[in-house]
């Protein structure tokens, strides 16, 4: 009778660390959908962190060896809706589908891009936009996403319960659906950013490593991942950029801005989204502190405001600010650099799409109709 009672004690040992997984799972799902996590208070959500990285090392040697018995796969870690591919971590096909059927209001500022193309800088910039280059955020401890919804996500403010800003009270709300996808109104406003596609791999693979650590893809699965038109997130960097480039030529409610532009000249930027929401002129004293709040030193130094999805028991603590400069293509291989270049650039031009326009040295600004053509240097010609 003994051995028996030794074994069964030895499996419900086995059996334990698994169940305090499955406990903290649910929870972390529970303390992260919609505003459970980003709605805390700056404090509350530290102290979510520290717990969460407390479960993490407990958890450690079980996490580890799951990841060895299940190496990360893409396929498995997204769905489809509509022949779309999103990612199950952070998104449903509920969630997507509740984003296509969404009905913009003339208030609404969609800012839109590809994933890792500069969408928290421009949200953040058009925020203080709207409030005149106050940065309600740092001041109370609020959350990017309490304020500004991503809209096919699961966790943020919703649409409908996210706060109205500025003078003639606009909604700010982040996409990366492509323009096929995206709800469109003549009457709303987008904001499209565009980054050079080997630039944007570049901070693709950064945000893998931050949140699969040991379980990251080998650099081949990735760039196959990346340039696949059916299988990565919210479809190809090529096909993203072609869709709304050519709607930006039709509709003068879209603005694209290149985000080496950003970059190189943000104060031109800033003049630019300011003109196109159609605010007033910006003050000097309000224009210095818009670039102030908008820097990569100030979003580094409140970078817990800016966290793009909520922490989880694999991510890691690297910074996906500190990396923030023109010079991202040189973190990737030479030949990888070139394949990625060479795809991106042939299937733009399948498209009708002028590479050189979106990355040469000449590129000039799409001004919106009304706006002045003063504030036109270095965004993208439309």
């Amino acid at each position: 009778m003994l051995p028996f009672v030794i074994a069964g004690l030895i499996a419900f040992a086995c059996f334990v660390p698994f169940i305090y997984l499955s406990v903290v799972m649910a929870w972390m799902e529970l303390q992260t959908t919609g505003t459970a996590y980003y709605g805390k208070s700056r404090h509350e959500r530290r102290h979510f962190r520290r717990a969460l990285q407390m479960h993490g090392q407990i958890l450690r040697p079980v996490l580890y060896l799951l990841n060895r018995l299940s190496p990360f796969r893409f396929e498995n870690a997204s769905f489809k809706v509509r022949e779309l591919a999103g990612p199950k971590s952070t998104c449903t096909p509920q969630s997507f589908q509740r984003a296509f059927e969404y009905q913009p209001s003339s208030n609404d500022v969609f800012v839109v891009t590809h994933m890792q193309c500069g969408t928290t800088w421009m949200q953040q910039l058009v925020l203080l936009v709207l409030h005149r280059g106050q940065d309600c955020l740092a001041e109370d401890g609020t959350s990017l996403n309490a304020v500004s919804p991503w809209l096919e996500a699961k966790s943020s403010v919703s649409v409908h319960d996210a706060p109205t800003m500025g003078p003639i009270n606009q909604r700010v709300i982040k996409t990366h659906l492509p323009f096929s996808h995206v709800p469109f109104r003549s009457h709303a406003k987008y904001i499209y950013i565009v980054q050079d596609p080997v630039s944007c791999y570049a901070s693709w693979v950064d945000f893998l490593r931050t949140h699969l650590q040991s379980r990251l893809p080998a650099a081949a699965t990735i760039e196959a991942w990346f340039t696949s038109s059916l299988e990565m997130w919210w479809g190809s960097w090529p096909e993203h950029v072609s869709g709304w480039w050519q709607q930006a030529q039709q509709n003068s409610n879209i603005l694209l801005v290149r985000w080496e532009d950003m970059q190189s000249n943000l104060t031109a930027v800033v003049q630019q989204v300011n003109a196109f929401l159609n605010l007033p002129s910006l003050a000097n004293e309000e224009l210095a502190m818009i670039l102030r709040h908008a820097s990569l030193e100030h979003m580094q130094a409140n970078e817990d405001l800016f966290e793009i999805t909520p922490p989880h028991l694999l991510q890691n603590t690297t910074s996906l600010l500190k990396r923030d400069t023109a010079d991202r293509m040189q973190d990737v291989g030479t030949d990888q650099r070139r394949r990625i270049q060479q795809w991106a650039e042939k299937q733009l031009s399948r498209n009708g799409v002028p590479g050189d326009q979106l990355f040469g040295s000449d590129s000039a600004a799409h001004v919106p109709e009304g706006a002045p053509a003063d504030v036109a240097v270095s965004l993208v010609n439309a």
